[in-house]
């Protein structure tokens, strides 16, 4: 593949980008994930898929992949210790990427990318030479009608719209391009070598650099969850929480304090009205409950309404309630813990998300 390619119509050159992409697991979804990311329309890109080791269930895939695909590399890194796997990974794929690509992408492996994805990603760096980063998201399609399934897709829409607020312009993991000189200007590397976490670890890098982060049109990725359990939910749900806690700790004192007045406040109001029918409470005490209620329900339906596979309507309102409740108990769940876990790894984390301990699951 050549470094730099051209469209028949003429127009300006793509520059040459190269996708990390850390695989953990041999999940049911992986082989469709990967061949969305592989069958991109984007002219001018490779891949480095990168494992810990040999003995990752998603092995013997990967390496059938790369045998038929020429823009693809396997790597392994070896075991983190000193930050977590993911960001370990990433930073084995960038170094065996060297200064080739101009762009960076990081990328999970976990979700579908529609064909244009990767275009729509790094149009803003072809458009403007004054953008440095990138930064896609998310959505969850729940496949079967589950208040746990829902009520995580509800979660995840809530913070996509949260982070395309101006001030609040967040990177997502998942998702990110970065110029390699501006990886290499921001050193980075150095930051991430001994850190819990890539994405919110970069956005409080570039909050101190005060730079921006774009997010394009159309650069969501899809992600087809057949099921989930409470307790996954829970793990995954504290673990967001636990980021902002160690690095943005003003920002996770404040959104979990909003978490827990409202869902105080809307459980409450449903409890009276509830109530009500059975033994009447004070006029002024039913009036406030039930605009609670009808403002909670008329943030569930325009959530509904903005996300591209709501599901059923009759299971989305106790999901929206039962979301509410957890962001709730989950930010309270990382109150007096200092411990992350994540992937069969526990990490004991310190002030700014740096990594003290690392326990892995045989030795728990």
């Amino acid at each position: 593949m050549t470094r730099r390619a051209m469209t028949n119509r003429g127009s300006p050159t793509f520059p040459f980008v190269t996708l990390i992409i850390p695989v953990t697991g041999a999940s049911a979804a992986l082989t469709g994930n990967i061949k969305s990311l592989i069958n991109q329309t984007y002219q001018a890109f490779d891949i480095i898929f990168v494992l810990q080791d040999k003995n990752d269930s998603a092995t013997d895939f990967i390496v059938e992949i790369c045998k038929t695909h020429k823009q693809t590399t396997l790597l392994y890194s070896g075991k983190a210790t000193s930050c977590s796997q993911k960001n370990h990974n990433l930073l084995a794929g960038i170094q065996k990427a060297g200064n080739n690509p101009e762009l960076l992408v990081c990328c999970d492996s976990g979700h579908v990318a529609p064909s244009d994805w990767l275009h729509c990603l790094i149009q803003p760096f072809l458009l403007h030479e004054s953008c440095v980063i990138t930064s896609g998201y998310h959505q969850i399609h729940p496949k079967k009608h589950c208040i746990y399934s829902q009520g995580r897709a509800i979660c995840v829409l809530t913070l996509s719209l949260i982070r395309k607020l101006p001030f609040l312009g967040q990177p997502w993991g998942g998702a990110t391009a970065i110029r390699r000189e501006t990886f290499e200007d921001l050193f980075v590397a150095e930051m991430w070598k001994n850190n819990i976490v890539d994405d919110v670890s970069l956005a409080k890098l570039l909050q101190t650099k005060n730079i921006s982060v774009t997010i394009p049109d159309h650069s969501d990725l899809q992600t087809y969850l057949v099921d989930e359990s409470l307790q996954s939910w829970t793990i995954w749900l504290t673990r967001q929480w636990a980021y902002l806690k160690f690095i943005f700790p003003e920002l996770w004192f404040a959104t979990g304090f909003l978490s827990l007045v409202c869902a105080v406040s809307v459980l409450t109001g449903f409890f009276i009205c509830v109530m009500n029918l059975a033994f009447p409470v004070p006029l002024l005490l039913l009036q406030c409950s039930a605009a609670t209620v009808l403002l909670f329900s008329i943030f569930t339906s325009f959530l509904y309404l903005k996300h591209p596979s709501p599901g059923s309507l009759f299971f989305w309102f106790p999901a929206s309630l039962t979301a509410l409740t957890m962001a709730a108990y989950c930010h309270m769940q990382t109150w007096f813990s200092n411990v992350i876990n994540w992937a069969n790894i526990q990490y004991h984390v310190g002030k700014n998300g740096k990594v003290t301990k690392i326990v892995r699951e045989k030795s728990l």
